[in-house]
C-alpha cells in the first residue's frame, strides 16, 4: 500500500501517537457506524457497557486528570476513558489514577488501544499497577480486566482498523479518512520505517540508562556470586544479540543474566532478564517444570515456548529506592529460583 498523505506529514513529527488520537477521534465523531464499531470492539472485550456518542480529545478534567480521549454519552455524560498506545510507556497516572475517577455504576470503561505485538506485556504492566495500589484485580481475560469493579479493555490497533474499515464501506469520506489513518498506523508499527528525530538523536538520557542497567545486572551478578552459591568460574561476559551480560553457574544448570532487549520488547516487564538454554548447560526443560507455577501466574513469573525455546524469567526492578535496592531484588530472585530448583 502506497505511503498515505498523514503517514507522509507525521513522518518528522516526534509524537505520532497524538496525530493518531485525533484522527482516530475525528473519524469516530464523524461517522456513526464507525462509533457502532468501536462500541462493539469494546463490548466484545469487556461485555455491556454505556452507550458512546461522542469523543474528546485530551480534556483537562476538574481533577487535574487528563486521559487522551474522554469517551461521552448521547447525553453528553462521562462514560469512559481511552488511551491511545504505540510504543511510549504508560505514565504515572495510568491506568491507577483514571479507573479512581471512574464510576462503577455507569457502566463506565477504560480502553487501551495498543499493538497486537504490546497486548500482552501491557495487561501484564496493568495488572501490576494495579495490585500495587491494593485495587481489587479480576483477570477475566487476555483482553479484559475488572479493577475495584471498572471494565479495562484492551483494543488491537490491527482490530480497530479492520472494523472502521469495514463500517465505512459505504461512506467514500470517512472510507477514505480510515485508509488516511491505515497509512499513518502502518508507518508507525512497522519498525523499518523507523527514524530518528534529530533532538531523538541528540538525546543522550537512553544510552546512559542503557549502560547503567547494564551495570546493574552485572553488579547483581557479582553479588550473588559472594552471597550465594553461585560461579562464574571460567565463565566469561557475554554480549549476547538481545544484550549484554554474563553466564553465571547455578550448579544444576548454566544460566544467562543480563539487559535482554529481546524479551523486554517482547513481554514488558523488565529490561534485565535471565535466560536459561534449552541445551544440556541451560536445562530450559527441567527449569521449566521447577518454575511451572511461575510460567502460569499472572502476571506470568516466567515464560517458556515449549522445547528447544530457552526458559525465559525477568527481573523485575523496584518501582522506588536505590540501585543497592534493585541489586538486592535481583538477588533475591535468583535466590527464589535456586531454592526453587532444589525443592524440586
Amino acid at each position: 500500500m502506497p505511503e498515505s498523505v498523514l503517514a507522509h506529514v507525521a513522518a518528522t513529527i516526534p509524537q505520532k501517537e497524538n496525530l493518531a488520537t485525533s484522527a482516530l477521534v475525528y473519524i469516530l465523531n464523524r461517522s456513526q457506524p464507525a462509533r457502532q464499531a468501536f462500541h462493539a470492539l469494546v463490548e466484545q472485550a469487556v461485555g455491556t457497557v454505556a452507550e458512546i456518542g461522542s469523543l474528546r480529545v485530551e480534556e483537562t478534567l476538574a481533577d487535574g486528570k487528563r486521559p487522551d480521549v474522554l469517551l461521552l454519552g448521547p447525553a453528553g455524560n462521562r462514560v469512559g476513558f481511552m488511551e491511545v498506545k504505540f510504543w511510549a510507556g504508560l505514565t504515572e497516572a495510568q491506568p491507577v489514577n483514571y479507573l479512581e475517577a471512574l464510576n462503577e455504576s455507569d457502566r463506565e470503561v477504560l480502553v487501551f488501544l495498543a499493538p497486537t505485538r504490546r497486548l500482552a506485556s501491557l495487561r501484564n504492566e496493568l495488572i501490576e499497577r494495579c495490585k500495587l495500589a491494593s485495587m481489587t484485580t479480576d483477570v477475566r481475560s487476555d483482553v479484559a480486566l475488572d479493577c475495584n469493579g471498572i471494565h479495562v479493555a484492551l483494543i488491537a490497533w490491527s482490530q480497530m482498523m479492520e472494523q472502521l474499515g469495514r463500517s465505512t464501506i459505504d461512506d467514500r469520506q470517512a472510507l477514505a479518512d480510515v485508509e488516511q489513518l491505515r497509512g499513518l498506523w502502518e508507518a508507525i508499527e512497522t519498525e523499518g520505517s523507523f527514524s530518528l528525530t534529530r533532538e531523538e538523536a541528540d538525546d543522550i538520557t537512553t544510552p546512559k540508562r542503557y549502560l547503567m542497567l547494564a551495570q546493574l545486572a552485572s553488579e547483581a551478578v557479582e553479588r550473588w556470586v559472594t552471597v550465594g552459591t553461585g560461579s562464574v568460574k571460567g565463565l566469561n561476559r557475554v554480549n549476547l544479540a538481545y544484550g549484554p551480560g554474563r553466564y553465571v553457574n547455578l550448579g544444576r544448570a548454566i544460566y544467562w543474566l543480563g539487559l535482554d532487549h529481546e524479551s523486554w520488547a517482547k513481554h514488558g516487564r523488565s529490561p534485565i532478564w535471565l535466560r536459561f538454554l534449552s541445551d544440556k548447560t541451560g536445562q530450559a526443560p527441567v527449569g521449566a517444570q521447577a518454575l511451572a507455577n511461575w510460567i502460569r501466574a499472572t502476571p506470568r513469573r516466567a515464560y517458556w515456548d515449549g522445547a528447544g525455546s530457552p526458559l525465559l524469567v525477568p527481573a523485575v526492578l523496584p518501582a522506588t529506592g536505590t540501585k543497592e535496592d534493585a541489586v538486592n531484588q535481583i538477588v533475591d530472585l535468583i535466590r527464589d529460583i535456586e531454592n526453587t530448583f532444589e525443592a524440586s
